[in-house]
């Protein structure tokens, strides 16, 4: 079949489209493919990176995992982490964008105040919250004591560690899931609404009939951001906990930075990325899957 010639001006619009995405894809090529692939050849080595020899072992970094309790403890406590994490925080963004859909100067400031904690540094907030959390001069302990509770020593036990970061992450990405979920509702049509005002549907019928549905691919995209991201937690686990206690918030991007940046095992750290991509992949696969069976019933 011929391809249409095409006219001098969209061979142009073409070419400059080119020279456009030009610099994004040679810094995407230099900086993320390339660093790919060489961690991927890196993940049949070993290597301590203080030494230029690098020694071939084939399958033998994959296999050491399989005998390696402290990877099998950090994807646990990566689990842990996301189950409890993404559901929280879904539901609650998905809340409070459906209570401030209406366009009011009240609703335009409560707004901003949730998504204030967006576009602070995670450091920032790393900091402020392990000096909050502090079981001597901390607020939280402070008022708790207040009703009678406490003092208690938040990232120090092993059962209050993990959930203490769930809080701190929730604060943080509450507001821009709501964001997403907010601009999903304000692209629904008015008249379906208004359809069902007609037939006498209440508020709540409304959310469970209209917006829950049609708000199926915001969902889906939310869901998806939000397991990639609890599945990459670092800066919270390498500033208020550092792994601990007795590796109770060691999760596994922690452990693949310790393992290549402590004990300079650079080979292994590499095939536990790549293991931790895998890994991210299968269930994005799995919630396009489940979604779209959805779709089919």
């Amino acid at each position: 079949m011929r391809r249409t010639a095409l006219n001098p001006r969209m061979r142009r619009e073409r070419r400059e489209g080119y020279i456009l995405i030009a610099p994004v894809c040679i810094h995407i090529f230099i900086f993320v493919i390339i660093p790919i692939v060489y961690a991927f050849i890196l993940s049949f080595q070993e290597w301590n990176m203080l030494s230029p020899d690098k020694d071939f072992v084939g399958l033998g970094n994959y296999e050491r995992m399989f005998s390696d309790s402290v990877f099998f403890l950090s994807i646990k406590n990566t689990l842990w982490y996301t189950v409890w994490s993404v559901p929280f925080c879904l539901v609650l963004s998905l809340l409070l964008a459906v209570a401030m859909k209406r366009r009011s100067a009240v609703n335009s400031f409560l707004r901003t105040c949730f998504f204030l904690p967006v576009i602070v540094s995670l450091v920032v907030t790393s900091v402020v919250f392990t000096w909050l959390f502090d079981p001597m001069i901390g607020l939280v302990n402070y008022y708790l004591g207040k009703i009678g509770i406490g003092p208690l020593v938040w990232l120090s036990d092993p059962d209050l560690a993990l959930p203490t970061l769930v809080i701190v992450s929730i604060w943080k990405s509450l507001g821009y899931n709501m964001v997403i979920f907010l601009a999903g509702i304000q692209s629904i049509p008015d008249v379906y609404y208004e359809a069902s005002r007609i037939d006498g549907a209440n508020g709540v019928q409304q959310f469970f009939d209209i917006t829950l549905p049609l708000l199926k691919p915001t969902t889906l995209f939310v869901l998806i951001m939000s397991v990639m991201s609890s599945f990459q937690v670092f800066d919270q686990v390498y500033l208020m906990t550092s792994g601990g206690p007795v590796n109770r918030t060691k999760v596994i991007v922690f452990y693949i930075y310790e393992t290549a940046f402590y004990f300079f095992d650079m080979g292994y750290a590499s095939a536990l990325s790549f293991v931790l991509f895998l890994m991210i992949l299968l269930l994005t696969i799995i919630q396009f899957r489940c979604f779209s069976l959805r779709d089919d019933r």
